[in-house]
């Protein structure tokens, strides 16, 4: 069985011809003379050197079987230092296979669903606010599909689905009053709320007030003070989401 590592020629004439001379003048870094190498390769030559690159091949793989615990230390230095080209071969590569990547991915999740759904909280808990941004752009892409989502929860669970409206207005009245400080000046407050509701009735679009640094973030809480306020239609505030 022919070793795959090496790159045989099946037709020589096939490939072009050129002297190392000609290689180095165009700057090229193999050429191929079309006679076999010492060890009957017939096989492109390194131009630095002379080498047959099928030689070269096999060594790197005997040496690679021998020395495992430094070519794994090696491939890490590599990609540590190239991670941009890698990243970029990966994305390139599932791109050309995109299909075969997803049916085979595809397949381990009907094979391993406990897997999967562990890998899915893990990942959720770790990236909290990249989740909540991704929810949030698609509720203001789509948002005929989170109404009838919801429209179908409420006929199908109508008490469930007051109870998870009661729970999520009290959670955010209890962050709001968290967030209060003793100073806030609430007559100011309130006029964003009833500017809102002005707006909403003269244009006909939803208006909502946006606390513009959130009261629940990651990296920082705001305050819900008037300075910290702002009015958006309910669109942008959907897409707003967390970020500030």
């Amino acid at each position: 069985m022919a070793n795959p590592l090496i790159a045989l020629s099946e037709d020589t004439h096939q490939r072009e011809l050129i002297s190392r001379d000609e290689a180095v003048a165009r700057g090229l870094p193999r050429y191929f003379t079309g006679k076999p190498c010492v060890n009957g390769h017939l096989a492109e030559r390194v131009t630095n050197g002379r080498n047959c690159y099928a030689c070269l091949l096999m060594r790197s793989k005997a040496w690679k079987i021998a020395n495992p615990e430094a070519t794994k230390t090696k491939k890490a230095e590599w990609i540590a230092a190239n991670s941009e080209r890698v990243k970029r071969a990966k994305r390139n590569e599932y791109l050309r296979n995109r299909d075969a990547y997803l049916k085979r991915s595809k397949a381990h999740r009907d094979l391993h669903p406990e897997r999967k759904a562990a890998s899915d909280r893990s990942w959720r808990q770790a990236n909290q606010d990249r989740c909540n941004q991704n929810k949030a752009d698609y509720r203001a892409r789509h948002p005929e599909r989170v109404a009838e989502w919801n429209r179908r929860y409420k006929d199908k669970d109508p008490v469930g689905f007051a109870a998870s409206a009661r729970m999520k207005a009290s959670k955010r009245r209890a962050i709001r009053e968290r967030a209060t400080p003793a100073w806030a000046d609430h007559d100011k407050i309130a006029s964003f709320y009833a500017e809102a509701v002005r707006l909403t009735r003269e244009t006909g679009v939803l208006h909502e007030v946006d606390h513009i640094v959130p009261l629940v973030h990651s990296r920082v809480c705001g305050l819900h003070v008037h300075t910290n306020l702002q009015i958006l239609t309910s669109t942008a505030n959907k897409r707003k989401s967390n970020k500030f």
